[in-house]
Order: C-alpha cells, then sequence, then structure tokens
C-alpha cells in the first residue's frame, strides 16, 4: 500500500534524527578528556566544525 511505506519512511527519519542527536551529543563528550575538564562554546563549535550559536544550542 502506498500509505504504508509513507509511514515506514517517517518512522525510519525519526530513528536517524535521535541517531543524529545521539551521535553528536557523543561527539561533544569524545572533545573531554583528563586534560580538557572544561571546554568553551567556542571551543566545541571549532572542533565540531558548527557555529558558536549551534555549539551553545548543543550544551
Amino acid at each position: 500500500m502506498p500509505g504504508a511505506s509513507s509511514r515506514n519512511t517517517g518512522t525510519e527519519q525519526g530513528r536517524r534524527g535521535r541517531n543524529a542527536t545521539a551521535d553528536r551529543a557523543l561527539d561533544i563528550l569524545l572533545i573531554f578528556d583528563d586534560d580538557r575538564l572544561v571546554l568553551s562554546a567556542a571551543h566545541v563549535a571549532a572542533r565540531l566544525e558548527v557555529a558558536r550559536s549551534t555549539a551553545y544550542r548543543y550544551l
């Protein structure tokens, strides 16, 4: 059925969105290490190659 495939596509896109969010959160956590316990939004933005406003939103 055509309607069924569009529902599945929406569900799959939702899963990808959640995974992308989790992946981004892990990317941020992996920036931290024993020598770098505190990070600025500017540093996070530079490491993730996003705007500083986006880094603030992530944090």
